[in-house]
């Protein structure tokens, strides 16, 4: 059982298909600071990542090749690709047949019926269709236009997940400023050497970090002891952590500003 924890979704922390303790959790405000403003990261938009696709130089025909991996960007493909097929896996939802939002939906999942029989839930080579794995906007364009049957605790697969997570955002959106990263990165980009001692350094660090933790969790330490906290820290100084923030630093500032 956990108080309060940082994650992506809810689910990252809580149980969803219990559907009592789900509701005993909800997303809290970005801190507000000494300064009276408070921050949040954010995506200015998304896109696929690099290398989800290759075509070679030994590729006889990369125009043919393209458009077949056009072809898996397109909502049919993304329809069979990620549910099956039309009229057994989904249909065509019917008007009035509302989405999350209160709009209207684009297709309704027949595999939420309780008395659905999958025709190909025995079918080994049904994951073979899974060629692609999941992209936006297509990861969450699926759960935004599927009918939505119940209330936001209802554990239908990811859906109702979206829905929370949607007005999570909505209490985050405030807190988005000019003052913010300039630029949202994915990672830090340095040369090998660089990145070798990094890695060194963020091992020795956290295992540092987490061990302590849990000793002041459980009172074998005592936080609010002065010398006991200047020894933590003298600890870290120890484990050259200025000189890892420093690395880290340079690598974020070269990446961001150039």
């Amino acid at each position: 059982m956990v108080g309060v924890y940082t994650a992506g979704h809810f689910a990252m922390g809580v149980d969803t298909q219990n559907i009592e303790l789900s509701k005993q959790y909800d997303s809290l405000n970005p801190l507000i600071g000494p300064s009276g403003e408070g921050y949040t990261p954010w995506w200015d938009n998304t896109r696929v990542s690099g290398a989800q696709f290759v075509i070679t130089n030994v590729c006889k025909n990369p125009e043919a090749a393209f458009r077949y991996l056009d072809f898996w960007l397109t909502a049919e493909a993304f329809f069979w690709n990620w549910i099956g097929d039309e009229g057994i896996r989904f249909v065509e939802a019917k008007e009035g047949q509302k989405n999350m939002f209160g709009e209207q939906a684009l297709y309704y999942d027949r595999r939420w019926d309780p008395d659905f029989e999958d025709p190909y839930a025995d079918d080994e080579l049904d994951a073979g269709r899974l060629v692609q794995s999941p992209q936006m906007p297509f990861y969450f364009w699926d759960r935004a236009h599927a009918v939505y049957l119940d209330d936001i605790y209802n554990p239908h697969w990811w859906t109702y997940d979206l829905l929370r997570l949607s007005k999570m955002t909505e209490k985050y959106a405030p807190f988005r400023s000019d003052k913010n990263l300039p630029v949202n990165i994915d990672a830090l980009w340095v040369d090998a050497d660089t990145a070798t001692e990094i890695s060194q350094l963020r091992i020795a660090i956290t295992d540092y970090i987490n061990e302590h933790m849990i000793r002041f969790i459980t009172g074998d330490l005592d936080i609010n002891s002065d010398s006991q906290w200047d020894n933590y820290v003298n600890g870290l100084n120890n484990l050259q952590l200025d000189k890892f923030l420093s690395m880290l630093q340079d690598a974020y500032d070269k990446t961001v500003f150039g």
